[in-house]
């Protein structure tokens, strides 16, 4: 499988400070974000679950990320660039009952996982799955779905 590429995305702000105990942190941006934030973090786009938004001002947000338990771990994340993708869907799929439940095979490591949702960005929709016990998102881009077999319900 192929990672994801910091080329894909654009930058749409950046965490500003930390806000509270409880590990949320302040961001600059004017786009609305509901489900998901990447930070690039060493070059590249790292998705992070939102567990809360709580709008500031108009271009200023108070969010609470998945992992992120404490003002430490928060401090980390201050100055990182916020991304957004920049792709919009391709190859056909559009909603989570166009390929949920195909599977996912990449053309070197092989099958990696069965499709479970895809997740609504601003710009682009993400294929989740878990492989090795972990979750994986895939966006749906030609780059990383280079074909799909309706009879076989694999990507």
């Amino acid at each position: 499988m192929k990672s994801i590429e910091r080329s894909h995305f654009t930058e749409i702000g950046y965490v500003l400070k930390t806000h509270g105990h409880k590990g949320e942190l302040k961001l600059e941006t004017s786009v609305k974000l509901k489900v998901w934030a990447f930070l690039e973090i060493q070059g590249k786009p790292v998705p992070f679950k939102i567990e809360a938004i709580h709008p500031l001002h108009i271009d200023q947000v108070i969010c609470k990320l998945s992992g992120v338990e404490s003002t430490t771990q928060a401090e980390e994340l201050v100055g990182y660039t916020l991304l957004a993708a920049k792709h919009k869907p391709s190859r056909g799929v559009n909603k989570a009952s166009d390929i949920a439940g195909y599977t996912l095979i990449d053309d070197k490591l092989g099958e990696i996982g069965v499709v479970e949702e895809l997740i609504e960005m601003p710009y682009q929709l993400l294929i989740r799955t878990h492989s090795g016990g972990k979750e994986v998102l895939i966006p749906v881009v030609d780059e990383f779905i280079t074909g799909m077999n309706h009879r076989t319900k694999t990507l």
